[in-house]
């Protein structure tokens, strides 16, 4: 059975090859909580804007993952570690002032004018199994 991500995917792929052209790829949380979708928009060079969910957690900086040096007597590390703290993103959005916040009109729309507000940071993500972090 195909997921919906792996649909969406899909859709993307299709579009391109037959030509449609289009500057970025938008979804929901439902496809924002799908690293192997983002890392695969990435592969294929598309810039995309995806909500994640709140709970998402991210590092404000480059997590650096290593595999550590054994010690004397243990057996030998497979995995990845850091030591970088990460945090979800409602902790972060919480502790911004309300001037990292910006206004932003989208669209006019059949209720007047639609604004959103918007703040951008860039983040890294790792699921702990890739070798390196992803910068978005």
């Amino acid at each position: 059975m195909t997921s919906k991500p792996q649909l969406g995917l899909e859709l993307v792929r299709q579009a391109r090859d037959r030509g449609l052209r289009f500057e970025w790829v938008a979804a929901d949380s439902a496809y924002g909580n799908n690293p192997s979708l983002l890392r695969s928009l990435e592969e294929l060079g598309e810039q995309f804007v995806i909500d994640v969910q709140s709970t998402q957690r991210v590092f404000l900086s480059d997590p650096d993952p290593t595999v550590p040096p054994s010690s004397k007597g243990r057996r030998p590390f497979k995995r990845r570690v850091t030591k970088i703290k990460k945090q979800t993103l409602q902790s972060w959005v919480q502790a911004q002032p309300a001037s990292a916040w910006k206004r932003v009109w989208i669209r006019h729309s059949t209720r007047g004018g639609l604004e959103i507000e918007v703040m951008h940071q860039w983040v890294w993500l790792w699921d702990g199994r890739e070798a390196q972090a992803r910068h978005w």
